[in-house]
């Protein structure tokens, strides 16, 4: 029965019994007031039950899609489709992404700004979708882990490399945990309640090496993590 054709039948009775003052009607109010409660309470639990499928639904298809692409990498399957790239709408991209991301996680008192700086040229080669998810899984994972301060996303041309960085405020990272990150499934303490494959540096890093270029991060524990992706100009 659809919510539709319940809220009807329950708009006609109403009508009948203010036309009508009866005490009939009042134990038949009754009645429908408590049946109504409980089917909108299992139409919640039925939501609540399909939201939570849904998201175990994409957590087991990002785990086989990255599980997938790493494996391709391996087996050298994968191959860069270069192409010149306009800097400032890749940039521009990447914070529209992040600011959605962010109201999606209704991320409040966070603060996103992007910054390019020191550019020689309006484009620059490389795969920009492949490095539009390095970027993208960067980005999402200082949101996640950033509860307020700021979230800085930002690109420059240090000579012989083009350098995208994501830098926060957020949980960061204990020292002797950091030569977790990039591994397969590696979870920090300070992410293993959140969600997340534990794939998505590993297959970051892979991505950028397979570009001939490297990650780095470096994180302080309580005070945040910047994140840098050197990738070779080429000419």
């Amino acid at each position: 029965m659809s919510d539709f054709f319940v809220k009807k039948l329950i708009n006609i009775f109403f009508n009948i019994k203010n036309s009508y003052k009866n005490e009939k009607f009042y134990a038949i109010e009754k009645l429908i007031e408590e049946t109504s409660e409980t089917y909108y309470q299992e139409k919640v639990i039925q939501a609540k039950a399909l939201a939570n499928a849904n998201r175990n639904g994409k957590y087991l298809l990002d785990l086989i899609n990255s599980i997938l692409d790493i494996s391709k990498i391996e087996a050298g399957k994968i191959e860069l489709t270069p192409k010149k790239v306009n800097l400032q709408n890749f940039m521009n991209d990447l914070y529209f992404n992040a600011v959605a991301y962010q109201k999606s996680k209704t991320k409040d008192h966070l603060i996103i700004t992007k910054s390019v700086e020191n550019i020689a040229r309006e484009h620059y080669i490389f795969d920009e979708l492949k490095i539009k998810q390095v970027m993208l899984n960067l980005i999402s994972n200082s949101i996640k882990f950033t509860e307020e301060g700021e979230i800085i996303i930002e690109a420059a041309n240090n000579g012989n490399y083009l350098v995208f960085g994501v830098k926060d405020t957020g949980v960061g990272i204990k020292e002797e945990e950091i030569g977790l990150i990039f591994k397969e499934f590696g979870r920090t303490s300070s992410t293993k309640n959140m969600e997340g494959t534990g794939l998505g540096l590993a297959l970051s890093k892979k991505l950028v090496e397979l570009h001939k270029g490297k990650i780095e991060m470096s994180s302080i524990y309580g005070e945040g993590t910047k994140f840098f992706v050197y990738l070779p100009v080429i000419e």
